[in-house]
């Protein structure tokens, strides 16, 4: 193994895990998504390259759950979506995408795309209809129950309509939208607050927020 290359992974690895904990563990982060997605990408290529060094490909997502609340470990890992930034990731993705569905290599997938909201990851769990517990992602294995944080809002029911099985979990984004998030700071301003950063930051704050 070459020492240069131990080192410069260890590197990229100490700044994600860095930003991690700002992004994911204090909703505070220092950095853009895409500079983010940029070290995640070079450490990524860099265990690629060195097969030898298998053993370190990235495992988990986010960030430990806090300690202000109590765990939960998830049914399934809640994973993190993949990212693409050429075209050439996106022939990859659908060349694996068939590898994987069984699809012969020269026939059409029909595509769907659209904006990614950027907000804090959720996942609801329904019992017989009746909402009883929301969880945030945290590390992907497990993380933090905020149920009562999660009734606050009005888009969430606590009970479920129609038809549906006895037990199910739905995941989803908790996210805000820009002239909330605008009014938000200006009250925030006039109370002579901290502003939030941006506004997945001011509504994972909010549902974080322990009472």
């Amino acid at each position: 193994m070459k020492t240069n290359i131990k080192f410069k992974i260890q590197q990229i690895l100490n700044k994600i895990e860095y930003h991690d904990k700002k992004y994911h563990g204090e909703d505070n982060p220092e950095i853009s998504d895409y500079e983010y997605d940029r070290l995640c990408s070079d450490y990524d290529n860099l265990i690629e390259k060195n097969f030898e060094l298998n053993f370190l490909k990235r495992d988990k997502v986010g960030y430990l759950p806090s300690n202000q609340f109590k765990k939960y470990s998830h049914l399934k890992p809640m994973l993190s979506l993949n990212n693409g930034f050429s075209i050439n990731d996106i022939k990859d993705f659908i060349k694996r995408s068939k590898k994987f569905l069984s699809i012969n290599e020269n026939s059409l997938l029909e595509l769907v795309c659209e904006p990614k909201i950027d907000g804090l990851s959720i996942s609801l769990t329904y019992q017989n209809g009746i909402l009883v517990n929301a969880v945030t992602r945290g590390d992907g294995k497990n993380g933090e129950i905020v149920t009562n944080n999660i009734k606050t809002i009005r888009d969430i029911p606590h009970k479920l309509k129609k038809e549906f099985p006895e037990l199910i979990e739905i995941r989803g984004e908790i996210f805000m939208n820009k002239q909330n998030f605008t009014d938000l700071n200006k009250i925030q301003i006039d109370s002579g607050n901290a502003q939030f950063a941006n506004p997945r930051n001011a509504a994972a704050g909010s549902i974080r927020q322990k009472k």
